[in-house]
């Protein structure tokens, strides 16, 4: 897993990488779809999460590199603010800066059918061919072509027609 995150993570930067989780209103961390997760990291020496100020809802891997003061941090959760991480401390922790996020992506074909409601928050054990998985279109965009071709007619028909 460390492996495959640290080829998705910016390698030049030490900061915080949001992974989907987030505080919901019975002050669980849940993923964005509501499900909450089976495995956690939580950074244990400052008794993480503690929602410091009312303000961090947001779990974020903490990413360091060798000689970075918080290299002992590597790879834990901390919840921080949504926005931004804490950049006033950046000389100190680095890793509190929000860099991004991180989007897993789900094999086509993958044996979870693209879900993460086993709660672990991987869905691409099993394999698939590599490619992301389709995402599915609204209705509408299935009459797109229908209206696009009205709307030609339409104006065509205005363009011939006489001039009163």
């Amino acid at each position: 897993m460390r492996a495959r995150l640290a080829r998705s993570i910016d390698r030049g930067r030490a900061g915080s990488y949001w992974f989907g989780l987030h505080e919901d209103a019975s002050w669980r961390y849940v993923s964005v779809n509501g499900v909450a997760q089976s495995y956690t990291h939580w950074l244990a020496d400052t008794r993480q999460p503690d929602d410091l100020g009312g303000a961090e809802t947001s779990a974020s891997i903490l990413w360091s590199h060798p000689g970075d003061p918080t290299i002992a941090r590597l790879g834990y959760w901390n919840d921080l603010p949504a926005a931004g991480g804490y950049p006033q401390v950046e000389s100190v922790y680095p890793d509190l800066v929000s860099r991004g996020y991180v989007i897993e992506r789900v094999d086509v074909g993958s044996p979870a059918g693209g879900s993460f409601e086993n709660g672990d928050g991987d869905s691409t054990r099993g394999g698939g061919n590599g490619n992301p998985s389709a995402v599915p279109l609204p209705a509408a965009a299935a009459l797109f072509p229908v209206g696009a071709a009205l709307a030609a007619f339409a104006i065509r028909r205005q363009r011939k027609a006489p001039a009163p």
